[in-house]
């Protein structure tokens, strides 16, 4: 719901106050922005977990190349990543796979090209030709259709349009974060942060890929936030309320006008006072 707001403590034509804003973001009316959200993980994680062909999933934020089993993968399937990648890239940079003639998911893809791509080892790389997102966190899907011999790239849950002329199908024993070969060695190490990675036996739907991809980029109050909006909330109706009686109209007592004054005695001298003029 989306509707006009203006301020109710300065001006009835001001934009909104800091004090304002933060009340009608924590009635839900405005979203929450900046500093004042954060993606939220579990969100995500419970609808993974709730897709029956999902094989493996992590939340373990990871800087470091690990080797992970994400089970038994065949026909069609689907990669999934959120990951947060450095400025600095190397040459090539692998959020999943195997050395040694296997296969790997690039987030950039060889020579240092700004493409996501995929690669078979000692055959060809393959790049999507849709540029990398640096510096702030990125969904990336890459869905394997065996029959047509693809596998298509959707970034932050939208299809890109763009595919590679392969089926990835990197199954069992994977590096993560890098290639893996040999006796748990790594090549082509990724450069920034994974935030979770998941597999699933199964070529996501459009609508799947979205859901998953909202259910992370829904945000949620910081709890420090938190914090500070029930803060604003009580100064906000504090202030309102001191303003309100501070610019209440008292009205004037009635005046009866056949009443004696009240400072009629200064007017009148005492019996005493009387005497001594007289004399």
């Amino acid at each position: 719901m989306f509707f006009k707001m203006r301020c109710f403590l300065f001006s009835a034509a001001a934009p909104l106050c800091p004090a304002c804003a933060t009340v009608f973001a924590m009635a839900g009316l405005i979203p929450l922005t900046g500093e004042s959200a954060q993606a939220d993980i579990s969100a995500y994680a419970k609808d993974v977990t709730a897709d029956a062909t999902n094989t493996f999933l992590t939340t373990n934020a990871s800087t470091s190349p690990e080797p992970v089993n994400i089970g038994t993968l065949a026909g069609n399937n689907t990669y999934e990543f959120i990951v947060n990648a450095k400025a600095d890239l190397t040459s090539s940079d692998a959020l999943m796979g195997v050395g040694d003639g296997g296969e790997a998911i690039k987030f950039d893809q060889f020579p240092d090209s700004g493409d996501y791509g995929a690669t078979i080892y000692t055959v060809a790389d393959y790049r999507f030709n849709v540029q990398e997102t640096l510096g702030t966190p990125v969904v990336l899907d890459f869905v394997a259709h065996p029959a047509a011999g693809t596998t298509q790239l959707f970034v932050d849950g939208v299809d890109t349009g763009s595919s590679v002329p392969f089926a990835v199908a990197l199954s069992g024993e994977v590096g993560l974060g890098a290639s893996i070969y040999g006796n748990d060695q790594f090549t082509d190490e990724f450069n920034g942060t994974i935030l979770a990675a998941a597999t699933y036996n199964s070529s996501l739907s459009a609508s799947e890929i979205a859901a998953h991809s909202n259910a992370y980029f829904a945000t949620v109050p910081e709890p420090p936030t938190l914090a500070m909006l029930a803060a604003g909330a009580i100064g906000l109706l504090g202030y309102h309320w001191r303003r309100r009686r501070a610019t209440r109209t008292v009205q004037p007592a009635a005046i009866d006008h056949d009443a004696p004054p009240i400072l009629s005695f200064l007017s009148h001298s005492s019996p005493a006072s009387a005497a001594r003029r007289a004399a």
